[in-house]
């Protein structure tokens, strides 16, 4: 960080360089110099100060709450713990009113107030009655259990002691900046995310020219993006793509993994009866392997119920791939080699 001295210094530098004279010590010169110093360094600090503010992974207390309400999620304000009591009175105590004026801590923390809000007034024969009271202050410190005790700070004539009957509870701390910056993020990935859904972002991928396929993966804020194509490399247009869709994603935080699928070769062996000649079969072989998407499984009871549809005049036909293991979601079928043998 830039000190005062240091723009002193500056200035005293560049003095220099433009009128080659020293400004000496103690010379009014040096004094309009330090007062100009001692501006700029205070204009700095407001400058990074209000640059700080303005962004959501850096501003803090109410700046931050500002950007969080634009973002819809509005900073968890702190709650207040709220129970009951009940309160004892020597038997010759004369009825008795509690009301707001009245202050309790609990027994032995007096640094953790409360007031009553509600609740019945003591009556005169009677031994106690309760009131209802809420913490001074927000945060789970002011919660209580059932048979806690309580004092006044200014207790009633005939006081004798206050017991928690009802569970004092629903303190919770004002929420943090770290937590609320966390929200901040999630939300605006979240929002980032739905505007660019799986989907519209694979078909805008496969409108290029080198791409034969792809597949792409959202888990909470990391993506994964797999592409085929014939050179099994992946275009830097197409990651210009994919990181311009992703820009306002990542600045939150999100990581945008782009890799080539790999090819995983299967096989086939093929035995049929029937008038269809074996190079059609080849190709519709072809065809399906070409038809079948990235991370998909093929087998062979699939590839037998396509030839059978495909080729009515087939009378029997067999299968045989090599490897039944299914693709891991960044593999794609493609076929080694193919037999296919007519039976007469």
């Amino acid at each position: 960080m830039t000190t005062e001295n240091e723009i002193m210094q500056s200035l005293r530098e560049r003095y220099f360089a433009l009128s080659g004279e020293f400004v000496w010590c103690g010379s009014e010169l040096e004094q309009r110099m330090k007062i100009m110093a001692c501006e700029l360094y205070n204009l700095k600090n407001k400058v990074d100060f209000m640059k700080k503010q303005c962004s959501w992974d850096t501003a803090t207390g109410d700046y931050l709450s500002e950007i969080a309400i634009r973002c819809s999620v509005p900073r968890r304000l702190g709650t207040f713990s709220c129970g009951v009591l009940r309160v004892y009175f020597a038997p010759e105590t004369e009825n008795t009113t509690l009301g707001a004026g009245y202050i309790l801590t609990k027994k032995g923390k007096n640094n953790l107030m409360y007031s009553i809000c509600g609740g019945d007034n003591y009556v005169k024969g009677n031994e106690y009655c309760d009131i209802i009271c809420r913490s001074i202050d927000v945060g789970p410190i002011y919660d209580a259990d059932v048979f806690e005790e309580f004092d006044f700070v200014n207790p009633p004539k005939g006081f004798i002691k206050a017991v928690c009957v009802e569970r004092l509870e629903g303190g919770e701390k004002e929420e943090s900046d770290d937590l609320l910056r966390e929200r901040i993020k999630k939300s605006l990935y979240e929002y980032n995310s739905s505007m660019l859904s799986p989907e519209r972002l694979r078909e805008a991928i496969k409108r290029e020219s080198s791409v034969s396929d792809c597949a792409v993966y959202m888990n909470n804020m990391h993506v994964s993006v797999y592409i085929k194509t014939p050179y099994d490399t992946v275009d830097p247009n197409v990651v210009t793509i994919i990181n311009e869709k992703f820009f306002f994603a990542k600045v939150c935080g999100c990581t945008v993994d782009i890799t080539a699928a790999s090819e995983k070769k299967y096989d086939i062996s093929i035995q049929y009866k029937g008038n269809v000649g074996s190079e059609d079969i080849k190709q519709a072989c072809y065809e399906f392997y070409n038809s079948k998407g990235i991370g998909e499984y093929l087998s062979q009871r699939m590839l037998r119920e396509f030839l059978l549809s495909r080729f009515l005049k087939i009378e029997n036909i067999s299968v045989t791939i090599s490897d039944q293991s299914s693709v891991d979601i960044n593999e794609y079928n493609s076929i080694g080699s193919i037999e296919v043998v007519k039976k007469s």
